[in-house]
């Protein structure tokens, strides 16, 4: 009987999509979209109420 492996590894269903809260600002998401940017063309932002201008605000820093 072998072993059991413990290599788990989270793999996200669309890894171009951040998901934005109001929980943290938008410099963190800049971020977050910078380091995507380097493995994919293009990201998409999703939120919901006050977190729709967290992402506008990330997006458009992230345009500049």
């Amino acid at each position: 009987m072998e072993p059991a492996k413990d290599n788990k590894k989270v793999v996200r269903e669309n890894p171009e999509i951040i998901n934005v809260s109001n929980k943290r600002n938008s410099s963190f998401y800049v971020f977050l979209g910078k380091q995507l940017l380097k493995e994919h063309k293009e990201i998409e932002f999703q939120a919901l109420g006050n977190a729709v201008s967290i992402a506008v605000m990330s997006a458009e820093n992230l345009v500049r």
